[in-house]
């Protein structure tokens, strides 16, 4: 069994807000130009291990775990919850929009909507008695997802440009266009960096930017992406998010040429900025990945990928953990084909975290449970087993809490599994 490190998941303080805002603007619908194909229908089981990180005890704490964000390709629904270890004097499932902290206050969105930024957020109760208390819950979800295919845009090619996508969103296109916390590209540096793509797309093409097609502008950065980053996990690397402006901040040599580096949030998060900074309407999602191998549904680990606007087609999915040409020429805009992709937190904003959570979030297991899959319009059962995946925690008392809280501190999103077999393969290679 491969030994898989602890998943740490992003949880929030959540205060809720007394009223309820008319939600407008980014509504879920499939765009015309993508298809959606290959449906599978599965259960998955999460085992939570949370950690009491306050010092205050004999009291009940509530917090708020974001556990899915549903869209045109992805379902989700909480089936179950257990208790296995700890005092739970409740819970219940909500929806907030996170992007929007106002005074302290998440805001809250009506269950049911289609609103593109619907998070559906589990909210636990627990009685806390002393100081790093552990608490066990397993929670099951149903999850139907199929593979998103964005080949018709290719053959194609829809020709809105800058202009057309402020005409379209109007007054949003500020909001998915601006700088973040962590999409800073009004820093110098990142500045910098985003000056030079303009000029070489502009010369390329011999007009201004806004003029250009954004299916064109998303290419070159998809081919900026494929010779300027590299996908690492070094152990000298932070896992958590890190503003763009440290991202672009650091490089390493690859085949001769200085190259930035991270795992698929941190090329993300540069892919936002550079959208967002050229004028281009950019998002993210992160959240977990499945495949069918032979008829059998397996988790393979957390990803993050992003998405941007297309005049006259609409907001559509992107994988841009693009590193090398290759990846380039197989992916196109709009694919979400090579895995299935199960959404967890869809971002537009971010901000500096506003304060600690009371609890440390790790996933210790991980199961697919009762797949079906669809073949020619019948389904067949797939057996439920554990993964070989599984993610376990043995004793907690052995690993380095100080290390976790740090991360809690910086506001971690979800560890990174999906190209861990890079690194297992360095060191088998290396033993």
């Amino acid at each position: 069994m491969r030994d898989i490190r602890p998943v740490l998941l992003i949880c929030f303080v959540l205060m809720i807000a007394i009223h309820i805002p008319q939600i407008t603007g980014y509504i879920v619908r499939k765009p015309k130009s993508l298809r959606v194909y290959d449906a599978r229908s599965f259960s998955f089981r999460l085992k939570l291990l949370l950690i009491y990180n306050g010092s205050e005890t004999g009291k009940t704490v509530t917090f708020g775990q974001p556990i899915y964000v549903n869209n045109f390709w992805s379902q989700v629904s909480l089936d179950g919850l257990k208790v296995i270890e700890g005092d739970m004097k409740e819970f219940y499932l909500d929806t907030y929009d996170l992007n929007v902290l106002r005074d302290g206050f998440y805001e809250h969105v009506p269950r049911g909507s289609t609103y593109g930024f619907t998070h559906y957020v589990l909210l636990m109760s627990l009685a806390v008695s002393r100081p790093r208390e552990e608490f066990i819950i397993e929670m099951k979800l149903k999850v139907q997802v199929s593979r998103v295919d964005g080949s018709l845009l290719s053959s194609n090619v829809p020709n809105g440009t800058i202009l057309d996508a402020r005409k379209e969103l109007h007054e949003d296109y500020d909001k998915y266009t601006a700088p973040t916390f962590y999409w800073d590209y009004d820093d110098p540096l990142v500045r910098g960096v985003i000056s030079s793509i303009r000029t070489r797309i502009e010369n390329k093409y011999a007009r201004p930017i806004d003029h250009i097609p954004i299916w064109s502008l998303i290419r070159e950065l998809m081919n900026w992406l494929s010779y300027n980053t590299y996908y690492s996990d070094r152990f000298d690397y932070p896992y958590f998010r890190l503003k763009v402006s440290k991202l672009l901040n650091r490089t390493i040599e690859v085949d001769g040429r200085r190259k930035y580096y991270g795992v698929c949030r941190h090329i993300v998060d540069i892919f936002v900025a550079l959208a967002r900074g050229l004028g281009i309407p950019a998002n993210r999602y992160e959240g977990m990945v499945f495949n069918d191998f032979s008829g059998e549904v397996t988790f393979l680990g957390f990803h993050a990928w992003a998405e941007v606007y297309l005049p006259h087609v609409g907001w559509v999915p992107l994988e841009v953990t693009i590193t090398h040409p290759f990846d380039r020429d197989v992916v196109d805009i709009g694919d979400l084909e090579y895995m299935y992709y199960v959404p967890l937190v869809h971002e537009y904003n971010n901000c500096k975290p506003p304060f600690l959570s009371p609890f440390l979030v790790l996933v210790t297991s991980a199961s697919v449970i009762n797949a079906t899959l669809k073949e020619g319009g019948n389904e067949r059962g797939v057996e439920e087993g554990d993964l070989s995946m599984v993610i376990h925690v043995p004793t907690l008392g052995s690993l380095p809490i100080k290390d976790f809280l740090l991360m809690a501190l910086l506001s971690v999103l979800i560890i990174d599994d999906l190209y861990l077999h890079r690194r297992l393969s360095r060191e088998r290679s290396s033993g």
